[in-house]
């Protein structure tokens, strides 16, 4: 007969509950870890780390503070374009216009009869006045106004050009059509040979101080365009086609110059 002595006992059931508590902590999950708890030197209970809401509570089971939650979600952001500054006003200057070959000077658009299209002068006392706004590479063409009260805009008329014949618009004071425009009928200066026009075709170059222009067709198709000096009535056209100009004149260029 197995005689148990009462002082054994609390070493009894000690034995046979460990196991049990071992095996119990392998059934958790690393989602919900399990660290265990000593207070007061008694038997060690598992705690679920996801009831510890408050940092104090989880250092008194010797738990780091609660990770902090995220209030920004990560996205791609697009980079913005840096956007050129505006360039300044451009006023109280006159138009030089040069050879494209040698750089040698034709002359200055003249004031003198500007209501029949600017012609080629010399004379310092006669020399146009222009102004206008620029605008950056890329952006839309602009305006160049001129002393004309009743054509107040420096622009082109003629008809479409093609790079494949001798056409050319002629240099004309114009009343104004927007930037993207094609030869519409708004008035200009020799509107009963020409009656449509452009003014908003201008470029400029801030580096060379050079205008550029750009016809566009009546097709909305915007043909490379050169500037082209007529010796024969000392005019400034826009041309499409270097080779087949030759004969009338010279390939030219449109410089800003100060008065």
């Amino acid at each position: 007969m197995l005689i148990i002595h009462t002082q054994s006992i609390p070493l009894l059931v000690l034995l046979l509950v460990t196991p049990f508590v071992v095996a119990s902590t392998s059934h958790y999950t690393p989602r919900k870890r399990v660290v265990l708890n000593r207070v007061l030197n008694r038997v060690d209970v598992p705690i679920n780390e996801g009831v510890l809401t408050t940092n104090a509570a989880r250092m008194r089971v010797g738990l780091g503070p609660i990770r902090p939650r995220s209030l920004d979600i990560p996205s791609r952001v697009k980079a913005r374009t840096p956007k050129s500054s505006p360039l300044p006003p451009i006023t109280n200057v006159r138009i030089k216009v040069r050879r494209q070959s040698d750089n040698a000077c034709y002359g200055y658009l003249s004031k003198v009869k500007i209501s029949e299209g600017p012609t080629l002068v010399t004379n310092g006392t006669d020399v146009l006045k222009v102004k206008f706004t620029p605008t950056c590479e890329g952006e839309e063409t602009f305006n160049i106004a001129i002393d004309c009260a009743t054509y107040p805009w420096l622009g082109f008329a003629g008809p479409n050009l093609n790079p494949k014949s001798a056409t050319s618009a002629t240099m004309v004071a114009t009343k104004s059509t927007p930037p993207g425009s094609c030869p519409v009928r708004v008035g200009n200066a020799l509107s009963s040979k020409y009656p449509n026009s452009e003014s908003s075709v201008w470029s400029y170059d801030k580096i060379t101080k050079r205008l550029s222009a750009q016809w566009i067709n009546s097709d909305k198709s915007k043909p490379k365009g050169y500037f082209w000096y007529f010796p024969s009535n000392k005019t400034v056209g826009l041309v499409s086609s270097l080779t087949a100009n030759s004969k009338d004149g010279f390939h030219a260029y449109l410089e800003v110059a100060a008065y």
